[in-house]
């Protein structure tokens, strides 16, 4: 099974608001994530474990990157961004 195979079944049997199908489907649909963005649209605080449990339970495949971005301070701070693999 493909991922994106993977990715549709899951959605498709998935319980309506679920923090792993919220996360699934920004991924999907709209493409990278990170924390900021899990947090201030979908009030999720614990993004990487939501990217565990898509990897390692349900075997999706989600790569990952460290980006720097400024903090409010005027210095950079490294982040996690979440993407599918394609």
């Amino acid at each position: 099974m493909t991922n994106d195979e993977k990715i549709i079944e899951f959605l498709r049997t998935h319980k309506a608001y679920e923090q792993t199908k919220v996360i699934l489907h920004h991924l999907f649909f709209l493409g990278e994530i990170t924390q900021k963005t899990a947090t201030e649209d979908y009030g999720i605080t614990r993004l990487a474990a939501t990217i565990w449990k898509l990897r390692h339970i349900y075997g999706i495949a989600i790569l990952d990157e460290t980006i720097e971005v400024p903090n409010r301070y005027g210095k950079t701070s490294k982040v996690s961004r979440y993407y599918l693999a394609r």
